[in-house]
């Protein structure tokens, strides 16, 4: 082997300089990362993305939708009446003391406003509260007893999923 010339040595470490250079630059570049791979990867990504969404949503799997809640059981359904007919009532009672009379509307009372809840004034301080659903009603009279008609209603919608 012949010596290099100081010329042809110089080119030569220039050579592996830039040789080392080069690798150094692929190396923290991945050939994937080229912006025409990148393209294409997140095009399929997308593509994958909308095509698992439209399975969820057209095939809705067991496993990915949560099933409705049971129906009410009656016992439940009327406990829950009864509670309303309660809270209303407690509301009309409390306006009858502060006022001295009774409201005229349940609105007057401050009490909150349920579904199929009616309120009717009787006469002389008297009054009833119906509460009604598609599949019973219940009725409460100013005359009977607040805490009987409750009765163990709490109790039942405490524990209506089962917990005790």
């Amino acid at each position: 082997m012949s010596p290099l010339s100081p010329r042809q040595e110089q080119d030569t470490k220039r050579a592996l300089l830039d040789a080392r250079e080069e690798a150094v630059r692929a190396s923290q570049s991945p050939s994937w990362d080229t912006p025409r791979r990148r393209h294409s990867f997140l095009r399929w990504l997308l593509i994958l993305t909308v095509l698992a969404a439209a399975y969820l949503f057209l095939a809705r799997p067991p496993w990915f939708i949560t099933p409705p809640p049971p129906p009410e059981s009656y016992e439940v359904a009327e406990a829950s009446l009864r509670i309303a007919v309660w809270q209303t009532a407690m509301r009309v009672r409390a306006f009858q003391q502060e006022e001295g009379r009774l409201p005229q509307t349940l609105a007057e009372a401050g009490a909150p406003q349920y579904r199929g809840v009616e309120y009717n004034v009787m006469g002389e301080g008297e009054f009833s509260i119906r509460a009604s659903s598609d599949r019973l009603d219940v009725t409460y009279r100013s005359k009977d007893n607040l805490e009987a008609f409750l009765g163990n209603s709490l109790t039942v919608v405490a524990h209506r999923g089962g917990g005790h």
